[in-house]
């Protein structure tokens, strides 16, 4: 298992708090700077947790607590949180709880378990092509909110990953391969995966209704930063748009056993004598790669 320091930024979200409630009552409401967490904020704060489809050519769908309507906002009410079907009128399909956890010996998978609920086969039906299909594409985000702030960029100081922009759903393709950044950036607050539906399963309730499970598997910690289909053994190649076949990501196996010229090239800048033009080694390893493809060439010509 590997250990990496906190980023400095989660480190000053979680000094702040610690410093709200350390203040006392007679200083709860004295003037603070700008960025200054209050008791107030911590005590009333409440989680968050939503459910995106990745799609591109028809609009996203979006569950948290319920099925977020086009507005962008929680269906609250009784006209709203129920709707008429086939099966009569039933409540809308929410999330009872998630649960993410690394998996794997370096942690380079995170698996997302999230159980859900839908009243009737009609949303069953409508919601198994975003949800309930290996291989769909799903984003899922969770951290605080407190009633202080209006809307999630206020809060969090950068926009998260599940956005709305003229009156649809968008999702910020960065979290597939790059999500560390922005979830570091915004100081701890928030938390998102986006991957694949791996597995899926649904089972009848008594009342008509279906509990449902989708597990996501995401790109975990990225020590290597080799996708989760590359054996530990294998080298992938990526063809660029000429045809051209060049080396991508390394195996794991590989990475490990270079992985001393690898901190010496990459993280201290140091380049190896044999790759340095100045040097004599490098100048005799070009001078015989030289001869041999001149040898080739005579070859090829007889």
């Amino acid at each position: 298992m590997f250990v990496k320091f906190i980023s400095k930024n989660i480190q000053e979200k979680l000094k702040s708090k610690e410093r709200a409630l350390a203040w006392k009552t007679p200083n709860a409401n004295a003037p603070v700077a700008n960025g200054s967490i209050r008791p107030k904020d911590i005590m009333s704060r409440t989680t968050f947790v939503r459910m995106c489809s990745n799609k591109d050519k028809v609009p996203n769908i979006v569950i948290s607590g319920g099925e977020i309507g086009t507005d962008g906002k929680m269906e609250f009410g009784l006209q709203q949180l129920y709707k008429a079907g086939s099966a009569g009128i039933r409540p809308i399909a929410g999330i009872k709880n998630i649960d993410v956890i690394y998996k794997g010996s370096w942690k380079a998978i995170r698996e997302a378990t999230v159980n859900w609920t839908v009243s009737s086969i009609d949303d069953l039906e409508r919601l198994t092509p975003y949800f309930l299909t290996v291989g769909k594409t799903v984003v899922l985000d969770w951290g605080w909110v407190n009633p202080s702030t209006k809307s999630f960029i206020q809060q969090l100081g950068s926009a998260p990953f599940i956005t709305k922009k003229d009156g649809k759903f968008e999702v910020e393709q960065q979290i597939f391969y790059n999500p560390q950044k922005t979830i570091l950036d915004i100081g701890g607050d928030y938390d998102a995966i986006g991957g694949k539906v791996s597995n899926f399963e649904y089972t009848l309730k008594p009342d008509g209704g279906f509990d449902c499970t989708t597990k996501i598997t995401a790109i975990g910690s990225a020590l290597f930063q080799k996708p989760l289909d590359v054996g530990g053994n294998t080298v992938d190649t990526a063809i660029d748009k000429e045809g051209e076949k060049s080396t991508g990501f390394d195996g794991i196996i590989n990475a490990i056993i270079n992985l001393r010229s690898i901190i010496v090239y990459q993280v201290f800048g140091i380049i190896p004598e044999y790759h340095n033009e100045n040097s004599k080694k490098y100048r005799k390893k070009a001078e015989t790669y030289a001869t041999f493809k001149t040898r080739v060439k005579k070859i090829d010509v007889a």
